[in-house]
């Protein structure tokens, strides 16, 4: 019994055996077409899969990029913030990743992975070499201007400006008007500014042209840099203790360096100046200040007075580009209304008071 179960084990092993062997046979020994066949199938199927790989990518980048621009257009005209919430930030550091899966050696990863650093300085590689493969680029020359200026290289950073001025971005009307807005600081002051253009003005002012080097611009956009950060306690100031840079940033920058005079541009956004108490302060060139010195009436009415007669250059208002900054001549009317009032036989003022008046439609001053 034993032996035949074992013959018949043996029987059914080698016809199972004998079966894959003819299998693979058939397999091996197939018509050459067959074969042929099959390989296009495989070869479409990787070129297709590469092609889905492809546009996926590709969606994703032009996904990524969109966001990050509509992040980057949302903070430039947001009137109350000069920094991202921590969900945006959250989300431009998402996109920049996408960027980088992408290429790490493409233009927009290593723009937008500098933007994304917030000026930090360590960051500077990425940016440099986003300048080397779009060189033209204004975007880049702006980042550029911020990062060389917070590292003191001023011939870079003037390099750059000089190339947002050739683009466009930036015009001598601005700079004369940010030469008359430095000469507005007493000695030593802090000059509060807000935008980009009046910070790449006063550059350019003191730096290039070396007017009142002594005088510190403080950019609000500068505040997130955290090297710029540092720049400004070491001149004695404390900062909030808040991550946002907005208007409650703002107020509280002033409040709890009330024993340090500021004096904080026109150009400022009401929504900024809004958060003082600007009855407290006094009008002093084309600035506010809490400088103590002019809380006594005939010393302000004196300064006022001597810039507006011996130092102001006043180009903004003879500017032929004068219609491209007519807010900028409207600024020059506070300080005019006060001398006006403090001066009621200098005709001269008036009518200097009416001609700014009705060149930039500000006529309602007049009443």
């Amino acid at each position: 019994m034993k032996t035949f179960l074992f013959f018949l084990f043996a029987f059914v092993f080698s016809g199972l055996f004998a079966q894959a062997q003819i299998t693979n046979s058939n397999t091996l020994n197939a018509p050459a077409t067959n074969s042929i066949e099959s390989i296009p199938l495989v070869e479409d199927e990787k070129k297709e899969l590469k092609e889905v790989t492809k546009t996926t990518s590709t969606n994703q980048k032009a996904q990524a990029l969109q966001g990050l621009n509509l992040l980057k257009s949302t903070l430039k005209w947001n009137r109350t913030s000069r920094s991202l919430s921590v969900e945006d930030q959250a989300k431009i550091n998402q996109y920049v990743g996408v960027l980088y899966r992408e290429n790490p050696n493409s233009f927009e990863y290593n723009y937008w992975k500098f933007y994304a650093s917030s000026y930090d300085v360590a960051n500077l590689k990425y940016i440099e070499k986003a300048a080397k493969i779009q060189a033209t680029n204004l975007e880049v020359q702006q980042q550029l201007a911020v990062v060389y200026s917070l590292l003191s290289k001023k011939k870079e950073a003037l390099i750059a400006i000089e190339k947002l001025m050739k683009g466009g971005m930036l015009s001598m009307v601005q700079i004369d008007y940010s030469s008359d807005l430095l000469e507005s600081v007493a000695q030593n002051g802090v000059l509060i500014v807000h935008s980009f253009e009046d910070a790449f003005a006063c550059y350019y002012a003191q730096h290039k042209l070396n007017l009142r080097q002594d005088v510190f611009v403080l950019p609000l956009e500068y505040l997130r840099s955290t090297t710029f950060r540092k720049q400004v306690t070491e001149k004695g100031l404390f900062l909030p203790n808040q991550t946002l840079i907005n208007t409650n940033y703002f107020k509280q920058l002033i409040e709890i360096n009330a024993k340090h005079s500021f004096y904080l541009s026109f150009t400022l956004p009401k929504e900024y100046l809004s958060t003082l108490n600007l009855t407290e302060l006094k009008t002093v060139g084309l600035t506010f200040t809490n400088e103590r010195t002019f809380k006594d009436e005939s010393v302000c009415s004196t300064y006022n007075l001597k810039l507006w007669d011996h130092v102001f250059s006043k180009k903004v208002l003879q500017s032929k580009d004068y219609n491209f900054d007519k807010n900028l001549g409207a600024n020059y009317l506070p300080i005019l209304l006060s001398l006006t009032k403090q001066n009621p036989n200098r005709e001269d003022l008036s009518r200097e008071l009416k001609q700014i008046a009705l060149l930039t439609n500000k006529k309602q001053v007049l009443k």
